[in-house]
């Protein structure tokens, strides 16, 4: 498992401009496209994106959080 981090301070607050669109049938927001232009939170600022391993304990804990 990978996760995104910056490049430049490795923090994973990291996010990518995108397009949704209002799904009538779903009553939901569907996501349209995502751009590659990436901001770092924590560098408040344009980033470029490295992708790193997860270790198995990090894999644990969003499993336990659902978000696996």
């Amino acid at each position: 498992m990978k996760k995104p981090v910056c490049s430049r301070c490795g923090s994973d607050a990291v996010l990518l401009d995108a397009y949704a669109e209002w799904d009538m049938e779903k009553q939901d927001w569907v996501l349209q496209n995502v751009f590659q232009d990436a901001i770092c939170e924590d560098c408040e600022g344009e980033a470029s994106l490295d992708w790193v391993d997860v270790t198995s304990e990090a894999s644990d804990s969003l499993a336990c959080a659902g978000a696996v």
